[in-house]
C-alpha cells in the first residue's frame, strides 16, 4: 500500500530529487556582478537609497519610485558601485584618553 507523498520507485525518487535541487538553485541568491559579498551590495544600495531621500536624482529612468528599487535598479545598471581601498586610512587625531572608574 503507497502511502501518500512517499515515492514509491527509485525513478520518482531520482524526480523529486532533480526537482528539490532546481528549486533549491532557483531559490538562492547570486552575488551581484561587481559584489564580493551580499553584505557589500546591501550597504551600497541603502547607502545610494538614503542619497535619493535626501534629494540626489536618479542616474537612470526607472518605473519606480522607492528609493531602494531605484538604487537597486541603478546598481543593475552598472551606474552605481564601490571600490575597496588599498589600504586602510587610520585616523591622523590620537583617540581621547578615556579615565577608568572604579567603585570604592
Amino acid at each position: 500500500m503507497e502511502q501518500q507523498g512517499v515515492p514509491d520507485s527509485e525513478g520518482e525518487k531520482n524526480l523529486i530529487a532533480k526537482h528539490n535541487q532546481r528549486d533549491s538553485e532557483e531559490k538562492s541568491m547570486k552575488v551581484e556582478d561587481g559584489f564580493d559579498s551580499h553584505y557589500s551590495y546591501v550597504l551600497v544600495a541603502a547607502r545610494r537609497a538614503r542619497q535619493l531621500q535626501m534629494g540626489s536624482r536618479p542616474l537612470i529612468t526607472t518605473g519606480s519610485t522607492k528609493p531602494c528599487r531605484v538604487a537597486q535598479d541603478e546598481i543593475a545598471a552598472g551606474k552605481v558601485g564601490y571600490v575597496l581601498p588599498e589600504t586602510l586610512h587610520k585616523p591622523e587625531v590620537e583617540a581621547p584618553i578615556i579615565p577608568k572608574f572604579f567603585v570604592s
